[in-house]
């Protein structure tokens, strides 16, 4: 076992390593002997590898033959000779580690390649003068880390710092010399190769067999960035910093995506921000949280289509509450249904004068008659006294002549009387001859007088037969919003003749109560309408 320090910068890495070869034998580490080789260089490289002293060998062996010897050739070397040395695929040990090393003219590069990364290529990139890593692997990596990152901050060399360390580490694991290279751009050199402080009365076994060896096995490698009081750590998929007493995780994109401590001031707890590393999805105080309501129904200017939505009291804040909607054709599903009869009345007549249809009139004939004898009526007789001044009872009266011719006489008058005449009773035959009789009717019309009036009518009890199948009417046109009972035309921009997908009705939301949302058609039609709700939740304490 050993252990493996890197400190990193822009321009420089410096790897730092022990030479102990030791094991662990009934759960006791100890140590073989101190000459165990734990750092390369090659093509301006510096290689760290460590786990099974014959596994390990034989990849660097391999490596140092090939023709061209980048990063991605070394993986999969290492990746096929552990499937060889561990058929199993078992990773419990992790039983094998590599660092690389290379600087460039603007940044230096760290590379990982281990097991229990699947052999993924790992990237520590540092392109800022100011900024400092630290990366530690093999046994007692925390130990390790936190003994170079103390030391780093009081400003101790390096020789020293990692003479430092590497004394305080010593153990059956770590021991032997201690060998530090120093990568620059195109060129490597040796800066410390020295003798570590061991501790006494180590635990050894001398005869050992050799091919069961290791030199490192069972931690991962540890790293950060430093920048003064500011660490970060990370590696190709972001990075995380910790200023003062709050950690921040970054995405590639250097969003803000995760911080834990003090995330504002006088406010601590864990804070999860979305992709844009501006809208808080979780906190101390809450949970962002989303949902949606759906409704589909037919409209028209008296009966609605209605959304419920509920805005619980403790919520913080309603983020976005969007509405959509489709404007569609009036849908039923059926055109008959069953009757139980009746007897009904029509309305009323208010009845009235009205005048009939003229007629031309003409000239017609009656039907012909037979003709015959024909007797009147019986009389019984009886006397009559006629009237005038004649028969009996005669009036008198006097006369005189014109006495113009010399005289005159004086004469008598009959000034009236009458006769007694008795009838028998009797009877008259009259007879009437065959004939018909013409009648003239003018042109006329006749005037009708109806008066105020009703009918009753019985319908009996009956079915009709259903026509099932999907009938479409009216478009709904004219969509009328309202929300809570407030119309909210004008301020969406209404009334709506066409879809919208787009509608922000947020400022009209009220928490801690069901809203309503009623969407009118000024005609029979259908709408299809969701309420989207983004609201950052309180928790119900």
């Amino acid at each position: 076992m050993s252990n493996v320090t890197v400190i990193q910068t822009k321009d420089a890495i410096y790897f730092g390593s022990d030479s102990a070869v030791s094991t662990k034998l009934n759960d006791s580490h100890c140590r073989i002997d101190t000459n165990g080789e734990k750092l390369f260089t090659i093509d301006n490289k510096v290689v760290f590898c460590s786990g099974n002293l014959l596994l390990s060998y034989s990849i660097i062996e391999e490596f140092k033959k090939r023709l061209i010897q980048d990063v991605s050739i070394l993986q999969e070397i290492a990746s096929h000779f552990y499937s060889m040395f561990t058929p199993t695929k078992s990773y419990d040990n992790f039983d094998l580690d590599i660092l690389v090393g290379e600087v460039f003219d603007d940044y230096s590069i760290v590379y990982q390649i281990s097991p229990y990364n699947d052999f993924e290529i790992i990237e520590s990139k540092i392109c800022n003068l100011q900024d400092a890593a630290i990366l530690t692997g093999g046994i007692k990596t925390q130990e390790s880390f936190d003994l170079a990152y103390e030391k780093l901050l009081s400003q101790m060399k390096i020789e020293e710092l990692y003479q430092s360390t590497f004394d305080q580490l010593s153990d059956e694991t770590i021991g032997g010399n201690l060998k530090v290279l120093k990568v620059t751009k195109g060129k490597i050199i040796e800066l410390l190769n020295s003798p570590i402080d061991e501790k006494i009365n180590l635990k050894s076994l001398d005869d050992y067999i050799e091919t069961n060896k290791h030199l490192i096995i069972g931690e991962r490698i540890i790293g950060k960035l430093l920048l003064g009081e500011k660490l970060i750590i990370g590696d190709n998929n972001g990075t995380f910093t910790i200023n003062g007493n709050l950690l921040t995780i970054k995405d590639l994109n250097e969003k803000p995506r995760v911080k834990l401590g003090e995330y504002s001031k006088g406010v601590y707890g864990l804070q999860l921000l979305d992709k844009t590393g501006n809208q808080t999805i979780l906190d101390e105080n809450g949970m962002l949280q989303t949902w949606q309501q759906n409704s589909v129904d037919n409209v028209d200017g008296f009966n609605p289509l209605t959304l419920e939505v509920f805005i619980p009291s403790e919520t913080l804040s309603i983020k976005k509450v969007m509405l959509r909607f489709k404007l569609l054709q009036f849908r039923a599903y059926s055109q008959t249904t069953e009757s139980g009869g009746g007897t009904y009345s029509s309305t009323d007549g208010g009845g009235g004068a009205y005048t009939s249809t003229g007629s031309g009139g003409g000239t017609y004939g009656s039907t012909d008659s037979g003709g015959g004898t024909f007797s009147s009526t019986e009389s019984g007789g009886s006397a009559i006294v006629t009237s005038g001044n004649s028969g009996i009872d005669v009036i008198y009266g006097t006369g005189q002549t014109d006495p113009s011719a010399g005289h005159s006489h004086t004469y008598r008058t009959v000034e009236g009387h009458k006769h007694n005449i008795t009838l028998p009773s009797h009877t008259h035959s009259f007879s009437v001859p065959s004939h018909y009789h013409t009648i003239n009717i003018p042109s006329h019309y006749h005037t009708v007088d109806i008066p105020s009036h009703s009918h009753s009518f019985t319908v009996p009890s009956h079915s009709h037969p259903i026509q099932h199948g999907i009938y479409k009417s009216t478009y709904a046109r004219q969509l009328s919003v309202h929300i809570n009972g407030v119309n909210r035309d004008y301020e969406l921009g209404g009334k709506f003749n066409v879809d919208r997908h787009d509608l922000d009705i947020t400022p009209y939301l009220v928490k801690g109560q069901w809203n309503t949302i009623d969407l009118y058609s000024s005609q029979l039609g259908r709408i299809d309408a969701t309420v989207f709700v983004q609201a950052l939740m309180g928790y119900n304490n």
